[in-house]
């Protein structure tokens, strides 16, 4: 299945260039949920010198069927350099961050929110090695477990498909309606 154009900076990493064009995933226009949504996101974070482009994924169900719920998600995020926590290291706060907002992403793209922002219950993360920045990365979420209200997620950050550097397993629960 054919991608959009993969813009600048990821077309000019070969990694993520050549990661981009797995015919398994497919360009995921992701809408917020509401305008203003997410300002610590779409405003504080974002900009020339910290989150300065995102470029998302979603993967296809075994049967390339549009119709199966999205599970699996990945996003790429060029990282400027005022996300450091030590010199040329990306802040730990911001990688859970990172994580927090990309499962949250995840489940609005699946629907199992029902269309209202979840609240993360749990956030649970492993260090493995240094993020660098400035950089690209890789993260990755994938719902692992679905039990009532509840939605457990598992995701990764890497810098190149071999370099593992963060997971973690969040929980969330599902506003009721009122």
């Amino acid at each position: 299945m054919a991608n959009a154009i993969i813009p600048s900076p990821f077309g000019d990493v070969q990694w993520c260039a050549d990661m981009l064009r797995d015919p398994d995933y497919v360009f995921m226009n992701y809408q917020p949920l509401y305008e203003g949504h997410n300002p610590f996101w779409n405003k504080i974070l974002s900009g020339p010198s910290a989150l300065r482009a995102e470029y998302h994924q979603h993967r296809l169900p075994p049967d390339h069927s549009s119709a199966s719920r999205i599970t699996e998600i990945r996003i790429f995020l060029d990282l400027g350099p005022d996300l450091t926590g030590q010199r040329g290291i990306c802040h730990g706060g911001f990688l859970a961050a990172v994580m927090d907002q990309v499962a949250g992403v995840l489940l609005n793209a699946s629907g199992l929110d029902g269309g209202i922002a979840p609240f993360t219950a749990t956030l649970g993360l492993s260090y493995k090695k240094p993020v660098h920045c400035p950089g690209i990365i890789l993260v990755t979420a994938k719902i692992i477990k679905v039990e009532r209200r509840k939605i457990w997620v598992q995701t990764t950050i890497q810098e190149d498909p071999d370099a593992l550097c963060t997971t973690a397993e969040l929980l969330f629960v599902t506003k009721s309606r009122l």
